[in-house]
């Protein structure tokens, strides 16, 4: 419970500063979220209310989900995770010594910036066995915010969410991996719907919007201003 409480209210609220500087500083693609939130919750359209959180949970909005999942891989909520070497054992043909502490960073290389070669003979059979299971990002847009990353066209031709489109390690992976990880997706999910049906978050300006952070708990963005507006409903839908 400790856990549930302290470390996940404090990452979960890191985590939606950054998705909202992220969602002011790309107008687009919070233009779009709504017009997708708008078409899956019609009925609350026509009411002129916000959905349900029951809405909310049922509901299966592929460009909602990818935007979660951009904001996740961008927040970089905490800079990476640590395991501790119970043997010895050989690391893309590095040896490392039982007893070292192993620093897994979410950025860099293949992250935001362009990823570097790796002979594959240094690679071990189970992580070449492995190589496809995620896809990697185009080094070109990696440091940008694009949901679209996460998005593909199924046989029918529309868009689906794959979750293994690119790395990502904001959870964790293995039997250490974040045990809180269901109870975060879920609360990002009505938090960020509530919020993107009912304001429009506005460009702060740039003296306001710097993407510095300070490493607490979790890496927190120095600024978070927000310049808001009601948001309307789109013309022609009811």
């Amino acid at each position: 419970m400790f856990g549930f409480l302290i470390a996940g209210y404090d990452t979960t609220s890191t985590t939606l500063t950054w998705g909202l500087k992220n969602l002011a500083d790309n107008q687009g693609s919070q233009a779009k979220l709504r017009s997708h939130l708008h078409s899956a919750f019609d009925q609350a359209v026509v009411e002129r209310r916000s959905p349900t959180v029951e809405e909310i949970t049922k509901s299966q909005i592929p460009y909602l989900d990818a935007v979660i999942e951009e904001i996740l891989r961008t927040a970089i909520t905490f800079a990476g995770v640590v395991r501790h070497a119970v043997c010895d054992t050989v690391l893309l043909g590095h040896h490392i010594p039982k007893g070292t502490d192993i620093f897994l960073f979410h950025s860099g290389p293949d992250y935001f910036t362009p990823g570097f070669p790796i002979p594959e003979e240094n690679r071990s059979a189970s992580a070449r066995s492995a190589k496809h299971v995620h896809g990697r990002w185009d080094s070109k847009d990696s440091g940008e915010f694009k949901p679209e990353r996460w998005l593909v066209r199924d046989d029918d031709g529309k868009d689906t969410f794959n979750p293994n489109a690119g790395p990502h390690l904001a959870f964790g992976l293995g039997p250490r991996a974040c045990y809180g990880k269901r109870l975060a997706y879920l609360s990002l999910r009505i938090v960020v719907v509530l919020l993107v049906w009912n304001f429009e978050f506005k460009e702060c300006p740039e003296s306001l919007s710097s993407y510095a952070a300070v490493d607490k708990m979790s890496r927190q963005a120095r600024q978070c201003f927000v310049r808001l507006a009601r948001a309307g409903f789109e013309e022609g839908t009811e």
